[in-house]
């Protein structure tokens, strides 16, 4: 029995994949941060890592005050931010000498890792406007040893135009999309996250292959790692939304911990991130059919539908999601999985078209149908995106492809969101170069200046008091 035939016998649900989180709250920082710094394992008696010559260390002031080496005072609260497996990051206030004050994102002191890279020291001080790394400072022990903190933006979705505040709730449907703000049009912010989440991957992309780290990837791609950070626009009446990628690997060309779901089995390690996109992007296909899309709606638009042609459009999708969680453990198995999803992608476009093409759905619906047609059409793109990195050899090559794959794909979203453009912002258009024949149609430039006019003299008006 073939892949493709064991998932047609044996459906699966299909289910959002979340974090297991087990946060303890009882724990004060000052007892994290005690317990952190007293189970240091690195000894004096040990060679450093070379990199830990290039952090710039940081004095611990109080338990929950750090000043770092520029001036600056870093403090955080109990507000914990995420939880990983090994460290713990709070929300907190950066003050810096001039007395601006910013809030941050700092992590629980942890031991230095052996996998680290000087990249993840520098990304930190390039502006980025889609990605953002964290500033790495070092906190010394008792024992003569260091250990290491980072600190981030803290990049705040207040007033976001999405409700729920969260990528992952926009982006699934979990909550439904504004018709109003900031396009009054639906489909463009939905798109607006599209645009986002590729390109954050695309930056961050740029950056590696700008420092040479062709074998370079994030490695865990997911919904979660991505935020809205909200920033006032002077043109705009209102703060717009854009989508930033965090939690960047310390070392982009080591061992990254990936989230169960999004792993792709058997590619390379830049495929696996555009195999990430595409399962986001069908989960989010599976969501727009069992949720309502649109701020109003009352339920999913296929409630339009037949029953029988409801379900059978929904066991496409789960089919294709299924396909998509495959992990096969050959590459004569990759490329099988890779035909099949193709495969299914092409039946499913025959069933999405028939169901949006229906009066009944045309007349009852806004711009559903433009949503389900650019996310259809984007999971096309990415899966294409796939196969043409895998095929190239891995490193540079791959790497590069992976970049113009995005490319791609970010024009195609471009074209689709119009003179708006993805932030909500007017596009200006480009101005028309000057040639030689536009300056002789016009004529020169210079200003032809009127001859003057003689006037005569004028005549004084004899005096009532003269005599004459």
């Amino acid at each position: 029995m073939s892949a493709l035939q064991a998932v047609k016998a044996s459906p699966i649900q299909v289910h959002p994949v979340k974090a297991k989180e087990n946060i303890e709250t009882n724990k004060s920082v000052e007892n994290i941060a005690a317990q952190a710094i007293a189970k240091a394992t690195l000894s004096s008696s040990k060679k450093p890592l070379p990199y830990i010559s290039q952090i710039k260390e940081a004095t611990l002031v109080k338990q929950d005050t750090l000043k770092l080496a520029d001036g600056s005072i870093v403090q955080y609260s109990k507000s914990i931010v995420g939880k990983g497996g090994f460290k713990t990051v709070y929300a907190g206030t950066r003050t810096k000498t001039d007395g601006t004050v910013s809030p941050v994102a700092v992590s629980s002191p942890h031991p230095c890792p052996q996998g680290f890279s000087t990249f993840s020291l520098n990304i930190s001080e390039q502006k980025t406007n889609h990605c953002t790394g964290a500033k790495v400072v070092k906190l010394a022990t008792k024992g003569g040893s260091y250990q290491l903190i980072t600190i981030s933006d803290l990049c705040t979705n207040e007033n976001t135009h999405y409700a729920g505040n969260s990528v992952n709730d926009a982006l699934y449907f979990k909550n439904p999309i504004s018709n109003t703000t900031p396009h009054n049009r639906a489909d463009k912010n939905y798109s607006r996250i599209l645009y986002g989440l590729v390109k954050g991957v695309r930056e961050y992309y740029s950056l590696l292959h700008a420092q040479g780290l062709y074998k370079g990837r994030h490695g865990d791609i997911k919904p979660s790692n991505f935020v809205f950070d909200n920033n006032k626009k002077q043109h705009l009446p209102t703060p717009y939304s854009t989508l930033k990628l965090i939690d960047l690997p310390e070392d982009p060309e080591g061992i990254v911990n990936v989230t169960p779901g999004f792993f792709g089995k058997g590619l390379n390690r830049h495929a696996r991130d555009i195999h990430a996109l595409r399962t986001m992007f069908i989960m989010a296909l599976h969501f727009s059919l069992h949720h309502p899309m649109i701020e109003g709606d009352q339920d999913s638009p296929t409630v339009l539908m037949q029953p029988q042609e409801r379900s059978a459009l929904r066991a496409k999708v789960q089919q294709l999601f299924t396909m998509n969680q495959y992990a096969p453990t050959s590459s004569k198995q990759v490329k099988q999985k890779e035909e099949n999803i193709k495969l299914l992608i092409r039946e499913l476009n025959t069933q999405l078209t028939a169901f949006i093409t229906q009066k009944n759905f045309r007349q009852k619906t806004g711009w559903h149908g433009h949503i389900l047609i650019t996310l259809f059409n984007s999971i096309v793109k990415l899966n294409l995106s796939v196969r043409l990195v895998q095929r190239s050899s891995f490193g540079k090559k791959s790497q590069k492809t992976a970049i113009f794959c995005m490319d791609k794909f970010l024009q195609f979203i471009k074209k689709d969101l119009g003179e708006s453009g993805p932030t909500g912002s007017p596009m200006k258009p480009l101005p028309v170069p000057a040639t030689a024949a536009a300056s002789a149609e016009r004529g020169s430039s210079k200003r032809k200046l009127s001859p003057k006019k003689l006037l005569p003299p004028t005549k004084k008006k004899p005096s009532n008091n003269s005599s004459s």
